[in-house]
């Protein structure tokens, strides 16, 4: 498959996320790939941007290989990516053989064990951040489920830092909506190739997802300002539990 070409709403998001802190010169960066639209999407994207953007940064790829089958399962988007030119390691992750005896599967734990094998191995192999695909959509889904279900205001952030990792975690699909990523992998052709996992399907982030999806037909902008209201906190208009 040749390299798609970039979108340009797509690329001008990608690059203000980088600029805004994400990427400093000379970056080490390392894309987790699994093989989704979204990560399939922003390696495409940091492809394009790597050739001309202004921070100089070099970025390869790694994916974890479950011992399940999955997201990760689809034979062909790692042949893709090396076409492309891009430096891709495999790393066998036993994520299920890690459960303890009596727990199932979970989209949780999955992520976990993926996340902690991908700062491990950025840390063995001198990578200095090391990017995730979650876009806007995942992230304000996640602050209204923390507000919902856990009574806490928190979500990803673009950029988090570790305490025991050196490498840090960025997400330069921030101000890209899942709508967006869906329409360029349908238009480019690889929507269909594309993963997705069967224990991703959260019923309850499913039903914070209709609810975003009927606020955001009532205005534009609601994604924005979801996540926007996560650095515009009014203290004097907020509750305040008593201890």
């Amino acid at each position: 498959m040749t390299l798609p070409p970039p979108n340009a709403g797509i690329l001008k998001r990608v690059a203000r996320a980088l600029l805004g802190g994400l990427i400093e010169p000379n970056d080490r960066v390392l894309l987790g790939l699994s093989g989704g639209k979204d990560s399939l999407t922003l390696l495409i994207h940091l492809v394009h941007l790597q050739k001309h953007f202004q921070i100089p940064f070099h970025f390869e790829a790694a994916h974890i290989k479950a011992d399940f089958v999955g997201c990760g399962s689809a034979p062909h988007f790692l042949e893709w990516v090396r076409e492309w030119g891009v430096v891709t390691h495999e790393i066998p992750v036993a994520i299920q053989g890690r459960l303890k005896p009596g727990k199932k599967l979970n989209c949780w734990w999955c992520s976990t064990q993926r996340r902690t094998e991908l700062l491990e191995f950025a840390r063995e192999n001198g990578f200095t951040k090391v990017a995730l695909g979650h876009h806007l959509d995942d992230m304000i889904e996640t602050l209204l489920m923390n507000m919902a279900f856990k009574g806490q205001v928190s979500t990803m952030l673009p950029l988090m830092r570790y305490d025991h990792y050196q490498a840090v975690i960025i997400r330069p699909l921030a101000f890209v909506s899942v709508d967006q990523i869906v329409a360029y992998s349908r238009k480019e052709g690889f929507l269909q190739e594309a993963l997705t996992c069967p224990f991703g399907q959260n019923s309850l982030r499913l039903k914070v997802r209709q609810a975003i999806r009927l606020l955001s037909q009532a205005a534009p902008g609601v994604k924005e300002n979801l996540l926007r209201s996560t650095s515009n906190i009014q203290e004097r208009y907020l509750y305040k539990e008593e201890d």
